[in-house]
């Protein structure tokens, strides 16, 4: 194989991605040639629509996964938190790029800090799993949606459609905004999304792209994804829930945490696992089915309509 196309939504964020694997890819095998290919899809042609109104699971990789199935690509290329647990039958994430910083950051207007945003300030976030660990902090603070690429979301922080903003961490560093951030948020308050801060490559199973992939995998963060990408299985199976997983490494052993919650009422619930990393399936698995014996089978029939992560 000598010319391998990479599939990838046209942002900023998702060309950086596309770039990074591209260059990995150029490095563990010279001689390679590697075309990237920008697919639109639904989630990025409807802007206006709060993602947890479009009904549609994994609305920003569905397009790159048909691409995969007619051929017209090798490799999709996907921030690994957008990629819903069941992705298209004899595919695989093959690869994962070694982890970004997995926190929040928010970008306030006039508060110094988080902590000191005024009672009733307007918090914008796409994130329901955001919202919904925000909540149980703050309930004073009123939270509103954002769609858009980071440009679009940073054009209309400037505007002060809002009083502050919150994103992910590693589109934030990776895009070079990182004197824009006001405060990294700690994962004590806000536990990030199941593959924040991860990029994941997706191929057809046994194919020579999946090969060639296979090569750049960073494999400790692999088996963090893994570990979360379970948990997610677990508990949200094909529905879009409020879910935060997030797991460490220390030694060969991973501890995994997770949050489950109702992003407009009730208790947050929290389950947490340590074992050896070779079992990070299980761990994974073991913590989501301690959050659905704390309630959160109710919490998921109602994420159903209006989830988000």
């Amino acid at each position: 194989m000598d010319l391998v196309k990479l599939g990838t939504r046209g942002s900023p964020l998702a060309l950086w991605q596309a770039r990074w694997c591209r260059d990995a890819l150029m490095q563990a095998h010279p001689g390679l040639a590697v075309e990237i290919v920008e697919v639109e899809s639904t989630g990025d042609l409807d802007l206006k629509t709060p993602l947890v109104q479009m009904g549609e699971v994994g609305i920003f990789t569905k397009t790159l996964e048909r691409q995969l199935e007619l051929g017209a690509i090798d490799l999709a290329v996907h921030s690994l938190k957008d990629v819903p647990a069941q992705i298209m039958d004899g595919t695989s994430i093959v690869a994962v790029s070694e982890r970004e910083d997995p926190r929040d950051v928010i970008f306030l207007r006039e508060a110094a800090s988080f902590a000191e945003l005024p009672e009733g300030a307007t918090v914008a976030t796409g994130s329901l799993r955001r919202r919904a660990q925000l909540r149980a902090a703050r309930p004073d603070l009123k939270m509103v949606a954002l769609r858009g690429n980071l440009n679009t979301r940073w054009r209309k922080f400037e505007e002060g459609q809002f009083d502050a903003m919150l994103l992910a961490a590693a589109g934030v560093i990776r895009l070079g905004w990182q004197d824009r951030v006001s405060e990294y948020m700690p994962v004590e308050l806000l536990l990030p999304a199941v593959g924040q801060g991860i990029v994941g490559i997706q191929a057809l199973d046994g194919g020579q792209a999946a090969a060639l992939a296979a090569a750049i995998d960073h494999t400790p963060t692999h088996a963090r994804a893994q570990a979360e990408r379970s948990l997610l299985a677990t508990v949200a199976g094909g529905c879009i829930v409020p879910l935060a997983g997030f797991a460490e490494l220390g030694g060969d052993r991973l501890h995994l945490r997770a949050r489950l919650a109702d992003p407009e009422k009730g208790p947050v619930l929290e389950a947490e696992v340590e074992g050896p990393t070779a079992e990070a399936l299980g761990i994974g698995r073991e913590v989501g089915e301690q959050l659905l014996a704390q309630g959160g089978a109710e919490i998921i029939t109602r994420a159903k309509s209006v989830g988000g992560n």
